[in-house]
C-alpha cells in the first residue's frame, strides 16, 4: 500500500503491507528517509479494538534497532516487520492497526503531517483493519 505521510519533516512512510497470521497479524513498514533524526526514535505500531483500546503493540527503534536512526542516508529505504499478538483467547476478528514514533527521553509524539496536508492530534497514522 503506498502512502506520504511524513513525521517531523525526517520520516516518510512509503508504504506497508499487512497479513494475518494464526493470533496475531505481520505489519511491514517501509521508511523513506528524508532527513537522518539525529537520535534514535522508538516506532510505535498499536493494534486496535473496536472501541480503540491497545490490544497488542511493538513498540521499539525500527528494524529491531539492528541499523540505529543516526547511521540513516536521506534518501534511503528501511523496511521494519512487526509481528502482533493478539491476548490469547481474544475473540478479536479485525482491529485497526496505528503507527507512529516518540522520543524515547520524553515520551512526546512526533508531529505527523498525512498527504492531505493535514496533521492527526493524537501524531498517529491509520493503517487500517487487520482480520485475524
Amino acid at each position: 500500500h503506498p502512502a506520504g505521510a511524513a513525521w517531523k519533516g525526517q520520516l516518510m512512510r512509503a508504504g506497508y503491507d499487512r497479513a494475518p497470521v494464526v493470533g496475531g497479524a505481520d505489519v511491514t513498514l517501509y521508511w523513506h528517509v528524508e532527513q537522518a533524526p539525529p537520535t534514535s526514535l522508538r516506532r510505535f505500531v498499536h493494534a486496535l479494538d473496536a472501541g480503540g483500546a491497545i490490544i497488542a503493540q511493538a513498540d521499539s527503534e525500527p528494524a529491531n534497532g539492528q541499523l540505529p536512526m543516526p547511521f540513516w542516508r536521506s534518501g534511503e529505504y528501511v523496511v521494519d516487520t512487526v509481528r502482533l499478538h493478539w491476548p490469547a483467547g481474544s475473540p478479536v476478528q479485525a482491529v485497526e492497526v496505528v503507527v507512529g514514533f516518540y522520543d524515547p527521553e520524553t515520551g512526546e509524539r512526533l508531529p505527523l503531517t498525512l498527504p492531505d496536508g493535514s496533521a492527526p492530534a493524537d501524531r498517529r497514522l491509520r493503517l487500517g483493519a487487520v482480520g485475524t
